[in-house]
């Protein structure tokens, strides 16, 4: 791996980032936080020439990545699961974390157990599967509690399928119980 000048380590948290950035020698040059947007982050790591950056995943792991490595950094995504250094630290703080993530990957950038995200078209596709698999789910608890609402009042919904449920729904339960599960309902105020 080639030798950078400058090493920076980051810890990414949802409103702002903690950095730590190591020159040559491992002393520190300059720490601080930078909040979590786009704009943040160009401006304040725009100022540095090729550096390595070691972030932890996370959920902003992903783009912060793509933006580092647009202004021409390496970036490794530390796996952090597999850093005792990081989870495990009893004195467990933010700066801390980024200070350590700059110092491992300085050292030895293998200890990091660096991962690859997927690129952007695999990672919306996977949105996709994601997102219709919650709606499924959020769908069939809804189906489950009308069908056991209506038992409980001695009637049953007879099969049918997601699609058509609402009719089979319609067909069978009283009147009194109906109002709850229709799509125009509203509960009264009061």
């Amino acid at each position: 791996m080639k030798e950078y000048s400058t090493v920076i380590g980051m810890d990414l948290g949802d409103k702002q980032h903690h950095f730590c950035v190591l020159n040559s020698e491992g002393a520190i040059e300059q720490e601080g936080r930078v909040t979590c947007s786009k704009e943040s982050l160009q401006r304040t790591f725009g100022a540095y020439e090729s550096a390595l950056v070691a972030i932890a995943t996370g959920t902003h792991s992903k783009w912060v990545c793509r933006e580092l490595e647009e202004l021409g950094h390496t970036v490794l995504v530390a796996n952090v699961r597999k850093v005792r250094a990081i989870y495990s630290n009893e004195r467990k703080c933010d700066e801390l974390d980024a200070q350590m993530l700059a110092r491992i990957a300085r050292l030895d950038p293998k200890l990091l157990y660096s991962i690859t995200h997927r690129g952007e078209k695999a990672q919306a596709d996977l949105n996709i599967i994601r997102s219709r698999d919650s709606l499924v789910v959020a769908r069939t608890k809804l189906i489950n509690h009308v069908r056991g609402v209506i038992k409980s009042h001695g009637e049953r919904v007879g099969t049918a399928s997601a699609e058509s449920f609402h009719k089979a729904r319609a067909r069978c339960c009283p009147r009194r119980f109906a109002p709850p599960f229709s799509p125009y309902w509203r509960p009264s105020k009061g």
